[in-house]
């Protein structure tokens, strides 16, 4: 049984080895529920097994292969060391590509296919099952709070950016685990409004505004008001929580941002970066 676990190691580690060496830009194939799915996985030299596993979701339109470089994650973890997983969401009758957080207008499991997905890269790579982070981008946000209310699994931190929970998860989630919060949103957001209220496939159900959302987050995880860190934002507002597990809640409220992806440029900080640096900073949980 020993032999037998030992090359089985040798196996995964072989594995991470020869991916690592492999160009990220070749789309790989995962099969769920009979269906052929898309994903990309990126592994920097020297990173092998152990190692966190950030999986990056991209919005309603868009492709898994632009995040790659866009979001400036390629970079992140090479100076961080972790594996990035980049799911390719389904296109719906219209044409546009998104991830089914709940929708009615949506048949895809996404919910089964991302826990499959990410459970299979965490076991095939030897990947640290205490430190697998979600980074979820508008349609992605909603998709990363659908994963961590209703298949929570290994999952430790999420980051939704310029998206909100869907209004089939609000206000009936529980969180079953401390999974910790990183918010990022504009204020003038026209697509998923800061103040709540009827928003883009809220089935004409009122959503919470943000600041609700985040509050109610914390309360679950039993974390209280801490104060922000120095303001390092510009024309940016900080919320900040903490858990005596360790677990974190952080809004960053963007005034005069609308619906995008915040960049040095336009808001004045990398968005990846804080992301990849919160989810970092997080205490890993002790067996």
């Amino acid at each position: 049984m020993i032999m037998r676990r030992l090359f089985l190691g040798l196996i995964l580690l072989c594995s991470a080895s020869v991916l690592s060496a492999a160009s990220i830009d070749k789309p790989r194939v995962f099969v769920f529920d009979g269906v052929e799915r898309r994903y990309f996985i990126d592994i920097p030299k020297g990173v092998s097994a152990g190692a966190p596993l950030v999986v990056a979701l991209h919005g309603m339109g868009g492709h898994a292969h632009k995040m790659r470089y866009g979001t400036g994650i390629f970079d992140l973890a090479r100076e961080f060391g972790f594996a990035t997983l980049l799911p390719q969401g389904r296109q719906m009758a219209g044409g546009a590509t998104y991830w089914n957080a709940g929708f009615d207008f949506g048949r895809d499991d996404d919910l089964g296919f991302l826990n499959a997905l990410i459970a299979e890269t965490v076991r095939a790579y030897a990947l640290d099952t205490r430190r697998v982070y979600v980074l979820g981008i508008s349609n992605g946000a909603q998709m990363a709070y659908h994963l961590a209310c209703n298949r929570p699994g290994e999952i430790r931190a999420i980051a939704a950016v310029i998206g909100t929970i869907s209004a089939t998860d609000w206000p009936g989630c529980t969180l079953r685990q401390p999974i910790s919060l990183l918010h990022v949103h504009g204020r003038d957001d026209p697509w998923m409004p800061y103040e709540g209220g009827i928003g883009w496939a809220s089935r004409q159900r009122p959503l919470p505004s943000v600041p609700e959302l985040v509050q109610n987050w914390a309360e679950q995880i039993h974390a209280t008001a801490v104060p922000p860190p120095v303001h390092d934002i510009p024309n940016a507002e900080i919320q900040r929580y903490r858990a005596e597990t360790g677990a974190r809640v952080e809004l960053i409220t963007l005034n005069g941002f609308g619906h995008d992806w915040p960049t040095p440029d336009t808001a004045g900080f990398s968005t990846a970066r804080r992301a990849v640096e919160f989810f970092l900073d997080l205490p890993v949980p002790q067996d």
